[in-house]
């Protein structure tokens, strides 16, 4: 509980199935509501209803990159930190 309570690890990378889900849900009823104001907006609804969740999986996966590489490094340090010199 302590690592978390100073940010030495994190939870957002739990979440982000979950975050992920969220905002497609969000995306969805949006593209939908664009879609009833007729006219282009039916392509434009169409479009983002397609390539919404598209461009939210890239933006939840680099944001796991992120993360992935933080403990990547965490790990780097601990590994030297336990070779001598």
């Amino acid at each position: 509980m302590g690592d978390y309570l100073a940010f030495r690890r994190f939870i957002t990378p739990a979440f982000m199935q979950v975050i992920f889900w969220i905002f497609v849900a969000f995306n969805t009823i949006s593209s939908i509501a664009v879609m009833f104001q007729g006219g282009l907006a039916v392509i434009a609804g169409l479009v983002q209803l397609f390539l919404g969740p598209v461009v939210i999986r890239v933006f939840c996966e680099v944001t796991i990159v992120f993360f992935r590489i933080n403990e990547t490094l965490e790990e780097v340090r601990r590994n030297s930190a336990q070779r001598p010199l």
